[in-house]
This record gives C-alpha cells, structure tokens and sequence, in this order.
C-alpha cells in the first residue's frame, strides 16, 4: 500500500496582527486625503464657475462701453459737435468714462488672473493626492504579494523535503527488495535503487552515493536491474500464485561470468520459496545452477528441428 503524506494549508509567515494595523492606518489616512481631494474638487469647479461669471461680465462691460461711445456719438450730432466746437466738458466726462471703465477691466482682469492661478493649485493638489492614493494600493499590493510569495515558498519546500523523505523512507517492499538483489547481483557495484515519483526513469547508487538514471546504464547492466525488480516483485507476491511456476528463458544472456553467478545465487534463492523453471542453451549456465544449487533438477530436452 502506498501512503501519500498531505500537508495542511500553511499560514500567512507575515504577522496577521501587524498587517491590520498598518492596513487599518493606511486605510484612514488616505480617506482624509480623499475627502481633502474631493473638497478640492468642488472648489475648482466653484473658481470654473466664477471664472465664467467674470467672462460675463467682462462681455457685458465691453458691450456697455461701446454702447456708450454709440450714444456719445448720437448726442455730438444732435448738438452739431461732431465735427469740432467746445468739447473740454465732453472730453473730460469721456475721460473719465474711460479711467473708471479701465480700473475696472484691470479689476476685473486681476480677479480672473487670480481664480485662474487658484484653480491650477487646486487641480495640483487633487492630482498630488491622487498619486499619493496610488502610491498606497501599490504599497498594499506588494505587501500582499510578498505575503502569499512567502508562503508558497515555504509550501513548496515543505513539498520538496516531504518527497526526498518519502523516496528515502517509505518506497514500495518491492523496490526494496529489487535494491538488495540489484546489490547482490551486481557484486555491490550498486548499493541503491529509487524510483522518483515525478519522473519515470529509475535511478541506481554505487557504493560512493553516485546516482544514475536506467537510461544510461549499459545493456548488461540495465536487463539486471530490470531482472531484480521482477524477482522483488514476485518475493513480495506473498501467497498470491504460490502454486504457479516462475519461467525464465535465458534472462543471464548478457551478463558477465561474477554477475551472472550473482544472479543465479539471487534466482537460487528465490527457487527455495517457488518452484522455477530456467530454460537455457548454453551449458556453463546449467553448470553453474549445478554449482550455486545442488538440489536442482536438470531436464536435457532434444533440439527441435
């Protein structure tokens, strides 16, 4: 049975308690400034509206002025000085008129310049505050990114350990089985064996912890691997198929003279709980089950043609 170990949600590494706080201030602090920004707003929209008024005015002032000089001119003809006569009196009325129309104009000008010059402050300081209010979300952003960066790196190194300590601990009987008649096998060249669980190919330790996948083990090397694992797995049957026999045809083909008596021995041995039925041409086979298992039986059978 294989157990798979689950781990629980992780808390948050950073203080929950802190974060609160801090978000709570934050959050209070930029709705005074939101609610000043607001206020600001209204008032440069006030100074948009006054500025209309004094365009207005302006318009309307410029328009009396020349309606003026209009009814000025209608009343030099009704008094035939149009054309010149005694016109100290008119023009120092006119003068007048036009000092006072001007102090006006410049009055006017001056109040427009003013509420002009305000509203750029405030469109300044509402722009300011909402860069200010930005500037918070980013800050708040980053925070909550680096909260939920710590906890899936510690998640993923909890992951990564309980992986190293199930494929060091808790492999399968069978692939330690295989490990013991993989060690037996090959003299104890190779002293481990693994089967990663996220990746299909096997790997096998000699005896200085050195590591190498199946894939690059010689042929020899790679049928004895593959040998070991299916005797583990036939010794871990328990009573399952006791009665049936086990059929191997020539499984030692390549495999040097020290291995292949490893692997009789290994075969041997198994032969002791099962019975096994090896079938093989070559005679210094047969001779060497002869010598790793003296109550052997021997069956010669005629070559077919």
């Amino acid at each position: 049975t294989m157990r798979v170990s689950t781990c629980k949600r992780l808390p948050s590494l950073v203080s929950i308690g802190t974060v609160e706080i801090f978000t709570a201030s934050l959050v209070r602090f930029w709705m005074a400034r939101l609610a000043s920004a607001r206020a600001a707003s209204a008032r440069m929209e006030q100074t948009a509206r006054d500025i209309q008024g004094l365009d207005a005015r302006i318009a309307d002032e410029a328009g009396r002025a020349e309606a003026a000089a209009e009814e000025l001119r209608e009343l030099l003809d009704r008094l035939g000085l149009a054309e010149g006569g005694d016109l100290a009196m008119l023009a120092e009325r006119a003068e007048a008129a036009a000092r006072e129309a001007g102090d006006q104009f410049e009055t006017l000008a001056g109040e427009k310049n003013r509420l002009e010059g305000r509203l750029a402050g405030e469109a300044y300081e509402r722009r300011s505050g909402e860069l200010h209010l930005d500037e918070a979300g980013s800050v708040e952003r980053l925070h909550e990114a680096l909260d939920r960066l710590l906890v899936l790196s510690a998640a993923s190194r909890l992951l990564s350990d309980a992986l190293d300590r199930y494929e060091r601990e808790r492999q399968p009987e069978v692939v330690r089985s295989a490990e013991q008649l993989f060690s037996r096998i090959t003299g104890g060249r190779y002293t481990g064996l693994s089967v990663p669980l996220t990746d299909r190919r096997m790997e096998v330790f000699d005896a200085r912890a050195g590591a190498r996948t199946s894939d690059i083990l010689s042929t020899g090397a790679a049928q004895q691997l593959y040998l070991a694992l299916r005797l583990g797995l036939i010794c871990n049957l328990g009573d399952a198929g006791a009665s049936l026999p086990v059929l191997m045809d020539d499984v030692f083909a390549n495999f040097d003279p020290d291995r292949k008596r490893g692997a009789a021995e290994a075969v041997a041995e198994m032969a002791g709980g099962r019975q096994v039925v090896f079938f093989t041409c070559h005679p210094e086979v047969a001779e060497l089950f002869a010598e790793v298992s003296p109550s052997h039986t021997r069956i010669d059978l005629l070559r077919c043609r």
